[in-house]
């Protein structure tokens, strides 16, 4: 996602200083916000309710911050930079509050007998389902990040390309590590549970694009996302350990998934 280079580093002169500051002054219930952060809040506003990252023009994203365009040179050194800037900040932010969403569960819900395979696979079943409730009302929580982010997956700049994409692969690393070490499923090969917990990231990225777009189907894309991260669950589980099929059809019976 290569922007065009915006020009030169503009002067910056004492009216341009003022403009910013009277722009950051806070009220008596606000908190202080600095230039940078109005010009990426401005940013993914626009971004995320209009068009992508790269058809923003610098003067439209100061004029939406409430600040001379000259000013954005004082935080960062052309466009480029910006919005790298914009989704390595607000990724890694990202990044940590959607780990908190299967975490939860899995610290709540109780170990299971580890002899008893019907059981580990109802508390997995369990995690997905309270998990997956927790995401989407992450993606309410953070809409405008979503959208912004997840257009860029396949946008027209390369820079941010990468940069999105592997966002997604470290929240699936995230999830990968966490599902080694707390779900107990019968299946241990780190490479197959890798590689699933980035099937599901993914489709979980774009199942949540569509509830931002659609909330009102909610309840039939939250049940979509379950059972997409059960029937991958099921299929781990069916090559590393055939022997556990019997026990694990009678859980997804039980659950209409089978």
């Amino acid at each position: 996602m290569v922007f065009a280079c915006v020009g030169a580093v503009q002067g910056i002169d004492m009216k341009d200083e003022k403009d910013e500051k009277k722009s950051e002054k806070p009220g008596k219930e606000k908190k202080v916000v600095g230039g940078r952060d109005q010009l990426i809040q401005a940013a993914l506003i626009l971004a995320s309710t209009t068009r992508s990252l790269a058809s923003l023009g610098l003067r439209e994203i100061a004029r939406a911050a409430g600040l001379n365009p000259n000013t954005f040179y004082r935080h960062f050194d052309n466009f480029d930079d910006f919005t790298l800037t914009m989704i390595l900040q607000l990724g890694a932010s990202l990044r940590t509050s959607v780990r908190e969403c299967w975490q939860q569960p899995m610290r709540k819900i109780p170990p299971a007998d580890s002899a008893d395979a019907a059981a580990r696979i109802r508390r997995a079943q369990a995690i997905v389902k309270a998990s997956t409730a927790l995401i989407f009302d992450h993606f309410d929580a953070h809409k405008n990040t979503y959208i912004t982010g997840i257009r860029e997956i396949h946008g027209a700049s390369p820079l941010l390309r990468k940069a999105t994409n592997e966002l997604v692969k470290n929240i699936a690393d995230d999830l990968a590590n966490d599902v080694l070490l707390h779900l107990q499923l019968p299946a241990d090969d780190e490479k197959v549970v890798r590689e699933t917990s980035l099937a599901i990231v993914r489709q979980m990225t774009f199942i949540g694009y569509e509830y931002l777009e659609f909330p009102k189907r909610r309840e039939a894309l939250q049940q979509q996302a379950e059972h997409f991260a059960l029937l991958l669950v099921v299929g781990v589980i069916s090559t590393q350990a055939p022997e556990l099929m019997e026990s694990m059809a009678q859980v997804l019976s039980a659950a209409k998934l089978s």
